[in-house]
């Protein structure tokens, strides 16, 4: 099963649960669902999609997953690249 299926799967069946919690915001299945579909759509907008191969840079953080999931759900290859890599690891990431 594909990530984004899967992902929807568990949002139907768990929306209200907590899915990810970091030190000063939460986010449930069911939201974490919705906001990725909506970074998706705006994405799928934007022309990109299958084939389509999108860097995000972060910490760890709450926006960066929920743009991973978007990322996936447009059809486009996630490029992570974490800011503590270093100037000479991102430069070899996004080459």
């Amino acid at each position: 099963m594909p990530l984004p299926d899967l992902m929807a799967v568990t949002a139907e069946r768990f929306a209200g649960k907590t899915a990810l919690v970091f030190p000063d915001q939460s986010i449930s299945f069911g939201a974490l669902y919705l906001q990725s579909r909506q970074v998706a759509a705006r994405l799928q907008r934007l022309g990109i999609g299958p084939g389509a191969r999108v860097a995000i840079l972060h910490e760890n953080a709450l926006a960066p997953v929920i743009f991973f999931w978007g990322v996936l759900a447009s059809g486009a290859q996630v490029v992570d690249v974490p800011c503590l890599a270093g100037v000479e690891t991102i430069d070899e990431i996004l080459a």
